[in-house]
């Protein structure tokens, strides 16, 4: 079993989404929703105009980098926790798939320090709903549970998903394998997984039918100052 990792810093990241001040991305045509996209214009002040920071952006910035074939982000572990998370507004069954690539730097911890989150958000009659805007601030949303993606130590571990016994302190986190092992380390690897799949495995007893995607972004947890990861083109899709 994949060695679990900082709840209470996962938790945290949760309950400080803030909405105030942030601009949310719409379903575009196509039927996407862009989430992380490397772009030339990448700046501090574009990150908290979009995203809610935990943890000291200026520390643990993203770095924009061009290895000839398209753009990506440097993805570096520090002494503390780091948590950058988009707040999004998507309907789950209507942009159920996630899709992105990552190349996972050799040298990291057994498991990576780079997890991917998502937040869930429905009716209150299926489910509680949490706001904890006297600790973490005003103008947070509700949510429900949370799913977070992970690379594990071991190629094995793939496709695992983990449900923790749920703890009344806290909303429901899933947490799914989506790659792992040595041998997979240092090669870009493209991902889609499909959310409402994981969510119906994780939580069989409720009805998505109006469930809600509410944020989505990326976690680090710490490590040794290094460049831990790559990614690029996160995205919704239906």
């Amino acid at each position: 079993m994949p060695k679990r990792r900082h709840p209470i810093f996962g938790a945290a990241i949760a309950l400080s989404l803030a909405s105030c001040g942030i601009n949310v991305p719409n379903v575009e045509l196509d039927g996407t929703l862009p989430i992380l996209t490397p772009r030339q214009d990448l700046s501090l002040a574009r990150i908290e105009k979009e995203w809610i920071v935990i943890g000291s952006v200026r520390q643990a910035l993203p770095t924009l980098q061009d290895d000839g074939i398209f753009l990506h982000l440097a993805i570096k572990s520090g002494p503390k926790p780091f948590a950058a998370l988009r707040p999004i507004n998507a309907q789950l069954l209507a942009t159920p798939y996630l899709a992105w690539n990552w190349r996972i730097i050799e040298g990291t911890t057994s498991n990576s320090p780079l997890q991917i989150i998502i937040g869930f958000l429905d009716d209150e009659t299926q489910s509680k709903n949490w706001s904890l805007g006297s600790i973490w601030g005003p103008n947070i949303p509700k949510f429900s549970r949370s799913l977070t993606i992970e690379w594990a130590p071991s190629a094995l571990q793939r496709g695992l998903l983990e449900v923790p016994i749920r703890d009344s302190k806290g909303p429901p986190v899933a947490r799914y394998i989506a790659r792992g092992g040595r041998e997979n380390l240092n090669r870009w690897w493209r991902e889609i997984v499909d959310l409402s799949t994981l969510h119906a495995k994780a939580w069989p007893n409720l009805n998505m039918q109006n469930t809600r995607l509410v944020f989505a972004g990326i976690v680090v947890n710490p490590g040794n100052g290094q460049i831990a990861a790559n990614i690029r083109g996160l995205h919704l899709t239906r």
